[in-house]
């Protein structure tokens, strides 16, 4: 890759190179040899804390280094902290999606589990080590209403309807702060990327979670799938990306890359892949990529899709203000995941009251956007316009279909809703306000 400008290069930190050598639940041997090296040095810690919490890799984090007397043992300890409120909400996860499965097959209606506990266990072998919030579920769009009434019947709330694609629904247990994701398609209307669902729920493949099987997207879907979603996000945690590239080695038997990368093309994911892969070899340190899927690694697109993906994910700094060390900041991400079960001082508690998400694991909002826009101008560009205009570019047959321009596509696709759906919130706020004045 290119260095845009030495002074705005995140991903080549020192925490971050040891946060990437070790992204896998079996780093390979150059990556063993860079995070030794690495860890000889002056690692600043809390940075480190703050960059596995956000690429959700804190509880792979401790299963490497729990062992390790170079690192403090604040930090040991929030990880160890984090790592355990995260393997019981894991396990909490993997419980309910098998309750789920069998109430789904008992009503006769087709359900595929995406992503969650069954791809930790296929690509870690375990559960636990990757950081999952929520359950996805697959299902035929014709059940949408009977798959909505059974999760209901296991006390969720069906608390929204996206509006943005129009094809999801999320639905809320209050009682344990659980919530399930409910999936008609694999990807959205205004974008190329489209796998059908006709012959899918016959082709699932299962996973073993305890004593029963769950079904999961086949093989090769799964890989695209992943493909999308994380390149759709920009890559901005590298647990998806792992998820992604050890998927494809784990089951490197199994695949066909001449398929693979056909598909690819067919979807238009050549620069999501490639993007991916580039990132894996260049800083993940995996040398075994299939012949087939190098074809575009080096393209201008992928290069800068992935410099941007990566100064966008790394681009948090700590503020300089912080009273707080990784070793707080991990202790109060598990208490926030499992209050009850978490051991959390009064001091880091009311901490955890006063400050939001943000401010605890990322910058200010303006600090951080200052930051990025700095970035993005030494690259080039800005991630998100790079992301819908280039990487998912609609085919023309999308264009017509959904009656937007080329260049003006990410302003109706995602602007649209959002500009829409303020203006409706600031209607609603100026009509209470009106309201509780009247009474007054």
């Amino acid at each position: 890759m290119r260095d845009p400008q030495p002074s705005f290069i995140p991903w080549q930190s020192k925490e971050a190179r040891l946060l990437m050598a070790l992204a896998f639940a079996q780093p390979s041997e150059a990556a063993q040899r860079i995070s030794d090296r690495l860890l000889d040095r002056d690692i600043d810690w809390t940075l480190f804390a703050r960059l596995s919490l956000r690429h959700a890799l804190a509880p792979l984090m401790h299963s490497h280094l729990a062992n390790d007397g170079r690192v403090p043992e604040n930090i040991l300890a929030g990880l160890s902290s984090v790592a355990r409120a995260n393997g019981i909400h894991t396990l909490r996860l993997a419980g309910e999606l098998v309750q789920l499965t069998k109430a789904f097959a008992d009503a006769d209606v087709p359900v595929i589990s995406v992503k969650g506990p069954a791809l930790g266990l296929l690509v870690d072998g375990q559960l636990g080590q990757r950081m999952i919030g929520d359950l996805d579920l697959l299902i035929p769009p014709e059940r949408a209403q009977d798959a909505i009434a059974i999760i209901v019947k296991r006390g969720f709330t069906h608390s929204r309807n996206f509006a943005l694609n129009g094809v999801d629904d999320g639905l809320l247990r209050a009682s344990d702060h659980m919530y399930i994701e409910l999936h008609r398609r694999l990807g959205m209307p205004w974008l190329p990327f489209h796998l059908p669902l006709a012959d899918m729920f016959n082709k699932v493949e299962p996973v073993r979670l305890g004593n029963d099987d769950v079904p999961v997207l086949p093989l090769e879907e799964n890989l695209l799938y992943l493909c999308y979603h994380g390149a759709k996000h920009g890559w901005s945690r590298l647990a998806w990306l792992t998820g992604f590239v050890g998927l494809l080695q784990k089951e490197a038997d199994r695949v066909n890359p001449e398929r693979l990368a056909e598909r690819c093309e067919d979807l238009h994911l050549q620069i999501a892949m490639g993007s991916a892969l580039l990132i894996a070899r260049d800083y993940l340190h995996i040398k075994t990529i299939p012949a087939p899927l190098i074809r575009h690694l080096d393209s201008p697109e992928v290069v800068r899709f992935s410099e941007l993906c990566l100064a966008d994910s790394f681009a948090e700094r700590p503020p300089a203000s912080s009273d707080l060390d990784g070793g707080d900041l991990l202790k109060i991400f598990a208490y926030r995941k499992s209050p009850a079960l978490e051991p959390c001082s009064p001091a880091l508690k009311r901490i955890h009251a006063d400050r939001g998400r943000d401010a605890l694991l990322r910058l200010p909002k303006k600090s951080r956007n200052l930051h990025a826009r700095k970035i993005y101008a030494a690259l080039g560009g800005n991630i998100w316009q790079y992301t819908f205009r280039v990487v998912f570019a609609p085919s023309q047959a999308h264009v017509d279909r959904y009656g937007v321009s080329a260049n003006n596509r990410l302003f109706y696709a995602i602007l649209v809703p959002i500009e829409n759906a303020v203006k409706t919130v600031r209607m609603m706020a100026r009509k209470a306000v009106k309201m509780a004045s009247r009474t007054q």
